[in-house]
């Protein structure tokens, strides 16, 4: 066997530093991939003049309208996606992190390997949709070519280490796990207080069920984690 099939082990998460690290990553993901499903949806077409050379206008514009409101909905799930990254990030002493990186950026840029950038709804974007939010274990042979990752050593650092992960499920996969495994007392010294929820959000009461389809609570220890 050649040393490129020898697989190596994966930087893990290994203390609170390095959750902080990978929580943050995980905003500037969640915020980016917001912004271009925003863009995706908003480019459809949607007047009567823009589909008059199609045939059958009407028949694809209720299409649009539904692939529209589909992205749309993803969207608001990016937006839930980043408040609960946000409440993780404070319950545990980390800052609540809004940047992200500008548009475009190549695809060296993140360790997912795919291009950064704002692009109308058509087969690429959906194409890397889909490759941003594959489920770790999930085997496509459409979107696994968009995914080929070096193998990466383990890095010995008093830093945070520098994250390798193949899609976002692969980098919740390994949040998951420091959630779980890190010892509770050393990672949650923040109090929830200062966090958001539906109620913040929306006004008393709207904890008791979804609004917007977004459903927001509280972290404070490793359950609600």
């Amino acid at each position: 066997m050649g040393k490129d099939a020898i697989a190596q082990p994966r930087a893990e998460i290994q203390n609170r530093a390095d959750l902080i690290q990978a929580l943050t990553v995980a905003s500037q993901l969640e915020h980016g991939l917001m912004l271009m499903y925003l863009y995706a949806a908003f480019s459809m077409k949607s007047f009567p003049e823009e589909l008059s050379q199609y045939p059958d206008p009407e028949v694809l514009r209720n299409k649009l309208r539904n692939w529209e409101a589909s992205i749309l909905r993803v969207a608001r799930q990016e937006m839930e996606h980043l408040g609960f990254v946000c409440n993780m990030l404070s319950a545990i002493g980390g800052n609540q992190y809004f940047d992200r990186p500008n548009f475009p950026q190549p695809k060296q840029f993140w360790p997912v390997k795919l291009p950064i950038q704002l692009e109308k709804f058509n087969v690429s974007s959906l194409l890397r949709f889909l490759a941003f939010e594959k489920p770790q274990n999930l085997k496509d042979p459409e979107i696994d070519p968009l995914l080929k990752l070096p193998p990466t050593a383990l890095k010995a650092s008093a830093q945070p280490i520098e994250l390798r992960f193949s899609s976002i499920g692969d980098l919740y996969g390994q949040i998951r796990k420091a959630f779980a495994t890190l010892p509770e007392d050393q990672l949650f010294v923040v109090p929830s207080r200062d966090q958001v929820d539906n109620d913040t959000l929306f006004g008393s009461g709207s904890m008791t069920k979804p609004t917007y389809n977004m459903f927001i609570f509280k972290v404070w220890e490793r359950q609600s984690a």
